[in-house]
């Protein structure tokens, strides 16, 4: 065979119509559902460190002083029939009156010892156990007028402190 010939290309050809769409494929299955799983709620955590506390604010202003202008209720001391001795549950009451005096200075006191005419003696001497016992919690002896002996409180069985403004 001998040696091929030149070889012309031609133009090109008109590009012919799109076919048809297809049909569309089946879907395919759906997988099975997992299973979901919430866990407990844990326990808590640890508080932490308090905080250092914070200054301590202003100081409000002082009101004004109040007066009592006549003999008022402030404390008893109770005593065991027919004794001068102040009852245990009573020992503090005179610290409690000497620190409250100390803070009111414009305060006097009173003691009333007014019980049953019949025993006057041990009336006195109830009366002088709350006063040794005032003086030696810290209130000073004139700040204590002494025993008022006043009907109206008359009560057996205790000597009620009095306070009224000086």
């Amino acid at each position: 065979m001998g040696v091929q010939g030149a070889t012309l290309v031609g133009p090109t050809g008109p590009v012919g119509g799109a076919g048809g769409a297809g049909s569309q494929g089946m879907s395919g299955q759906t997988g099975a559902r997992g299973s979901v799983t919430e866990g407990g709620v844990g326990s808590a955590g640890l508080s932490g460190a308090q905080g250092m506390p914070g200054p301590t604010g202003p100081m409000g202003a002082q009101g004004p002083v109040g007066a009592i202008a006549h003999w008022t209720e402030y404390r008893d001391f109770t005593f065991d029939s027919g004794t001068a001795n102040i009852r245990a549950s009573d020992r503090n009451t005179a610290t409690v009156i000497a620190t409250y005096l100390a803070s009111n200075p414009s305060l006097q006191l009173g003691i009333d010892g007014t019980m049953n005419p019949l025993n006057p003696t041990l009336s006195g001497q109830r009366v002088n156990a709350v006063r040794a016992a005032l003086q030696q919690a810290g209130v000073p002896d004139s700040t204590i007028l002494g025993a008022v002996n006043d009907p109206q409180f008359q009560h057996d069985g205790r000597v009620e402190i009095l306070l009224s403004t000086r």
